[in-house]
Order: structure tokens, then C-alpha cells, then sequence
């Protein structure tokens, strides 16, 4: 679920999971078992893979075709500052 309720933990939200894995890839690109690793104590597997998939359709990330998972390097996403959307 994105939008939280009053029983949810706000540090599992998918939102501030999906800003963690934004965080921790603007260091470097990572497998997708070395990301779901550095996460697995915060987050199933299904909502790792659901915040994966919001970020890759929102154009965040990308992957590749050996499960690498980085930033998206295109001018105009949401992870970029200074960017003029």
C-alpha cells in the first residue's frame, strides 16, 4: 500500500522505503540480492518488489539484464534536484 493509515509504521511505508533505496543507490549500483539484503529486515519481499516496480514505471531506476539496479542517469527524474520538470 503507498498511502499509510494510522496502524502503519511509517518507516515501512513504500514511500520512505522507496527514498532508502534511493539513498543507498546513489552510492552505487547493486544487485538485486545485495539491495534486497541491505532491506530485508524492514521490508517483505513483496513490498521490496512493489517499491522496485513503482520506482523503475516512475523512471527512478533501471535495471539491467544481470539484475544490476541503479539510479537513473536521465536529466529530467524525480531523484534529481536540479533538474527543471
Amino acid at each position: 500500500m503507498i498511502l499509510h493509515n494510522k496502524y502503519e509504521d511509517i518507516s515501512r511505508n513504500a514511500f520512505v522505503l522507496g527514498a532508502d533505496i534511493i539513498g543507498f543507490l546513489r552510492k552505487d549500483a547493486a544487485t538485486l540480492n545485495n539491495l534486497f539484503s541491505h532491506f530485508h529486515n524492514s521490508i517483505s519481499f513483496t513490498n521490496f518488489l512493489n517499491v522496485l516496480t513503482f520506482l523503475y514505471i516512475a523512471g527512478i531506476i533501471d535495471i539491467d539484464k544481470n539484475k544490476h539496479v541503479f539510479l537513473n542517469e536521465a536529466e529530467k527524474t524525480l531523484h534529481n534536484p536540479n533538474s527543471n520538470i
